[in-house]
């Protein structure tokens, strides 16, 4: 066929047109970026291609997933409202007659002759019903997400399947769980870490406490030994402190901070002038207040401002927790809005402790808890904030359901997910329903992020914000990283919610 007779036929014309139309597109994409921040390379041309078949495929899936999780919805709603005409004639039943005889006569009651009994089990089974179209719903939602997800090239479907997979295995019988919880690497008997705990416990009866909380932050942070046992020791203090600074003139104020309160004796600095000059650090000018007041003015890409955080609840934040908040920057923001934030954290700088473990610091010898440290807990007690002496593992010394938000920014990275979801369930056991999660900067590899999300969304939070963008700041060890930043809503689930959750967890999986 010659090039004259291919053009006229039809059905060629227009896949020749087709791709040339794409080939224009690809064209101009890659125009727009060469004369912006960057040029087009090969490989984001061929990503813009297949995103396209790609995002045709997501649109088609999401759908249907809305329409399903739609009809879902309604039948909840159809056997909600039968539940409660049902537990309302119940009531009636026991408290006489007279209301069913009026309907009797007026229309005819459709219960009447209906024994209590046989209410009481048509709303067991209402019940029932109600619970499974509850998990029915929270596993559309969770395909919902994993179809954001995958459908934004974060994930694919085969890497969160073997996530899944790989999680599922850590949901052992009650017995072995229990055993686990005692001797298992997630909670650690302080037993069992024998050597650490004699040198813990060297000193004198009623003597002076030795200068030891590096190794109290080992046991603490690497061994899982917390609470740690209490001693009858007299605690050392600073040699000449002075009195603080009072609130609000502390939350921001450089004076505030004074090198005469701080024992720096097993810090990396000796003053907060060292602080302020340090280049490489966990939390880089954390220590500078002129640097700390500008922070959460406004939102950053793919952030959310603290003020539209605060628009979602303008009334009822009052008291919540931010987890690994270095010097307590987000406690101190939140308090000029009249919130009171108790910040979580230990004197420790992570970067300097991993590299002692692994032996890459000759002076340490191999032991982080030999590994020096930031005053990140004098520091929010200097602002007039609450620092709390606590690891991510800690169980919270908070009752159930009292905190209205919990936040946490770039502090949770490389925990493994069995540790992530059991993290996770002690921040949604304090937090009350209704209560903000607020996750800023989570980062992790890209074909991991998919199983953080799955575990997210497992207790059926609503999401309010919610964004997915690579991560371009800093090269990473393990190849493309995602950021996360979302704030998420705790729901009310009522009697049946942890059956609800439970259901909807096992058909997850």
């Amino acid at each position: 066929m010659s090039s004259s007779t291919a053009w006229k036929h039809p059905g060629v014309s227009r896949a020749v047109a087709a791709t040339a139309l794409a080939a224009l597109l690809v064209l101009f994409y890659c125009l727009s970026l060469w004369f912006g921040p960057a040029g087009c390379s090969q490989q984001q041309s061929d990503i813009l291609l297949a995103r396209t078949d790609a995002d045709v495929r997501s649109s088609a899936n999401t759908a249907g997933l809305f329409a399903e999780l739609g009809r879902c919805e309604a039948q909840l709603t159809r056997l909600l409202g039968a539940a409660k005409a049902r537990a309302e004639h119940a009531e009636g039943e026991a408290g006489g007659r007279a209301g069913g005889e009026a309907e009797s006569a007026e229309g005819g009651n459709p219960f009447d002759g209906v024994s209590a009994a046989m209410v009481e089990k048509e709303l067991l089974e209402l019940r029932r019903e109600v619970a499974r179209l509850q998990a029915e719903k929270l596993h559309l939602e969770s395909q919902l997400h994993e179809q954001e997800a995958v459908g934004d090239d974060t994930v694919s479907r085969e890497a969160l399947l073997a996530a899944k997979q790989a999680l599922a295995q850590y949901n052992p019988p009650a017995a072995a769980a229990a055993t686990a919880a005692a001797t298992g690497p997630h909670a650690y008997r302080c037993e069992a870490t024998a050597a650490d705990m004699r040198r813990y416990f060297n000193f004198t009866l009623r003597g002076p406490c030795p200068d030891d909380w590096l190794l109290v932050q080992h046991l603490v942070f690497d061994k899982g030994c917390h609470a740690l046992p209490r001693r009858r020791c007299i605690a050392a203090t600073a040699e000449e402190p002075r009195e603080p600074m009072p609130v609000p003139d502390a939350l921001f104020s450089q004076k505030a901070l004074l090198d005469s309160n701080v024992r720096w004796q097993q810090h990396r600095c000796h003053s907060f002038r060292c602080l302020n000059q340090l280049t490489a650090s966990d939390c880089r000018n954390c220590f500078n207040m002129t640097h700390e007041s500008r922070r959460w003015r406004r939102a950053y890409k793919g952030s959310i401002a603290m003020a539209d955080v605060i628009a979602m609840k303008p009334k009822s934040l009052r008291l919540g927790l931010d987890i690994g908040g270095g010097s307590g920057t987000f406690a101190a923001h939140m308090a000029q809005y009249g919130v009171t934030i108790m910040t979580t954290g230990l004197n420790r700088e992570a970067a300097a402790a991993a590299a002692a473990a692994a032996g890459a610091t000759a002076a340490f010898k191999g032991k982080p808890e030999a590994a020096p440290g930031l005053p990140y807990m004098e520091t929010i007690a200097a602002r007039g904030l609450i620092p709390l002496h606590l690891p991510h593992q800690a169980r919270f010394p908070f009752f159930d359901g009292t905190l209205d938000i919990i936040h946490s920014i770039n502090s949770i990275k490389y925990m493994p997910p069995l540790e992530f979801e059991e993290m996770l369930f002690e921040w949604d056991r304090v937090l009350r329903p209704g209560g903000l999660l607020w996750f800023e900067m989570f980062y992790a590899p890209k074909d991991e992020m998919g199983i953080y999300v799955w575990v997210l969304q497992v207790l059926g939070y609503e999401k309010r914000f919610w964004s997915l963008m690579p991560k371009t700041d800093r090269t990473e060890r393990k190849g493309p990283h995602v950021y996360l930043n979302c704030v998420l809503e705790k729901p009310a689930r009522g009697s049946q919610g942890m059956d609800v959750v439970s259901l909807g967890v096992s058909k997850l999986r």
